[in-house]
């Protein structure tokens, strides 16, 4: 009989729990689909209204007054927009393409080739994610301009390739396959390109498609890079472009509304 009425006790307080739970879950869900919801709405005002009913708060605040797509007009007649968009793709794809390729070949060898100075050079692998990309931006621009790089797809691609932390992902998974492979492989004949070609990239593919998806969520949000190394309108990509349409005479298509 006891336990018949702790279990009926414990059913409301689980019950409570989930409910308390599922409203918390809810209120955080609000809390990060707000901004992108007020964003967007935002995109859909005039230029006068955007800042207009911010206080007090009020239905005005989020819904539009006067809706109107004339951001979206400037944005798409006023500004190559379009070959932002194809900077972005273009970068980010190259970005993430090569450095899955020259990555991957250096985690190997660094996980399953056997030479002196391995340890030392992983190290050194390690200690380049420790140093803030912005230590580096001096010299890497005077090394892009003395190649004649500045302005042009070589700026924003190679400076990027390969990155430390994709060699670190890839050799630790590397390290983590049976060495019995590497041994029936070479047994059957194949070498060290064999066995990286044959074997390891087709049993890397879960890591393969995180590493490149990781690379090009990275390249395509990049902005401190591209900003330093390109001068020209038409090498801009999204980020960059993003950022000026705020800094022009207030004009239409220079309202924030249309970075939304």
């Amino acid at each position: 009989m006891n336990l018949t009425s702790s279990g009926t006790n414990i059913r409301p307080r689980s019950g409570l729990l989930a409910h308390v739970a599922a409203g918390g879950k809810l209120a955080l869900a609000i809390i990060f689909v707000f901004p992108l919801a007020w964003m967007f709405l935002s995109s859909l005002r005039p230029v006068a209204e955007i800042f207009q009913y911010i206080f007090p708060f009020s239905l005005w605040t989020v819904v539009p007054l006067h809706a109107t797509l004339d951001s979206y007009r400037h944005l798409l007649r006023d500004e190559p927009f379009g070959r932002y968009l194809a900077n972005s793709l273009i970068v980010a794809s190259c970005v993430a393409a090569f450095d899955v390729a020259v990555s991957s070949m250096a985690a190997y060898a660094l996980a399953r080739i056997r030479f002196a100075g391995r340890e030392a050079l992983f190290f050194l692998v390690l200690t380049v994610m420790i140093i803030p990309f912005e230590a580096l931006l001096v010299p890497l621009y005077l090394i892009v301009r003395w190649l004649g790089w500045v302005d042009s797809y070589a700026a924003l691609i190679v400076p990027m390739v390969p990155r430390a932390f994709s060699i670190f992902l890839l050799r630790q998974f590397f390290r983590g396959l049976p060495r019995e492979l590497d041994d029936a492989a070479r047994i059957d004949g194949c070498r060290d390109w064999g066995i990286y070609w044959h074997i390891m990239l087709p049993l890397s593919r879960p890591v393969l498609l995180s590493v490149t998806l990781l690379t090009f969520q990275e390249m395509w949000g990049s902005f401190t890079w591209p900003l330093v190394s390109t001068n020209n309108a038409n090498m801009r990509v999204v980020q960059v472009a993003v950022a000026s349409f705020g800094q022009g005479d207030g004009s239409p298509r220079r309202s924030p509304s249309c970075c939304s």
